[in-house]
């Protein structure tokens, strides 16, 4: 009985541009599982790519969430809500966030960041402000810890702090895949390392990005760009220029 790991794509309007995000969506024996909540409103959008997939979104068991980023944990409580069955893991790092007793990092940034914008640019600040102000906090049922096995142990949690303090990816071991999260990202078909000017740590993202290239990876999905595949050993080679290109 193996995982059936699938990922699922999403589009949303931003600053009138369309962009995807792609959650993933894992099925094993009587579980659904679903990786990482989406933004603000994104409810009925999830429930409509479930149907996409045959799925129904009532028959949701957990929500494993990478970190805590407003565009991954946003529609988490509008869920919690709807579906109070549901239980949460996230990595012991991220939990003061997602509970709401801590700032969350993108707040603190931008609120950084607001003074040095320029005058036509701060109003748009507040109002981000104010957008990333409006994730509704929500309860963590369970930690997740680094090489935690999950699952019967077809998927092991991979640690990978540097983009935020408790980032976790999600390793598939039989099948060669990971769920990157937002540990890397495929721009023009290359794996990269994502923003590292908004890395919470820059050098721990990297050090994240080299314990991944130890794995045995034929997929990466990646939740901002969708998956790559290839022959393991060239993905290797990919990740770890991923670091060197990130100099």
């Amino acid at each position: 009985n193996m995982p059936v790991i699938k990922e699922i794509k999403l589009d949303f309007t931003f600053s009138g541009e369309k962009n995807f995000i792609y959650p993933t969506l894992i099925r094993y024996k009587n579980e659904l599982i679903l990786v990482d909540a989406g933004y603000q409103n994104m409810l009925s959008n999830l429930e409509k790519a479930f149907r996409e997939n045959g799925e129904s979104f009532s028959d949701l068991t957990r929500i494993w969430i990478t970190h805590h980023d407003h565009d991954h944990i946003g529609s988490l409580h509008a869920i919690r809500e709807k579906y109070p069955h549901i239980k949460v893991y996230a990595g012991a790092g991220e939990v003061p966030f997602i509970e709401g007793r801590e700032t969350p990092l993108r707040l603190k940034q931008a609120v950084e960041l607001q003074a040095r914008l320029s005058e036509e640019k701060q109003n748009e600040g507040i109002i981000f402000q104010k957008y990333l102000k409006s994730v509704e906090a929500d309860k963590v049922d369970f930690l997740l810890y680094d090489d935690m096995l999950l699952l019967d142990g077809n998927a092991k949690v991979i640690s990978t702090p540097g983009h935020t303090k408790g980032h976790v990816s999600f390793y598939f071991p039989k099948e060669q895949t990971l769920i990157a999260g937002d540990a890397l990202v495929i721009e023009n078909s290359k794996l990269e390392i994502p923003f590292p000017q908004f890395s919470e740590n820059p050098e721990k993202a990297e050090e994240s990005v080299r314990k991944l290239a130890q794995y045995s990876i034929g997929r990466i999905l990646c939740y901002h760009s969708g998956t790559k595949e290839g022959n393991p050993s060239d993905i290797k080679r990919e990740i770890l220029n991923a670091v060197s290109q990130n100099k």
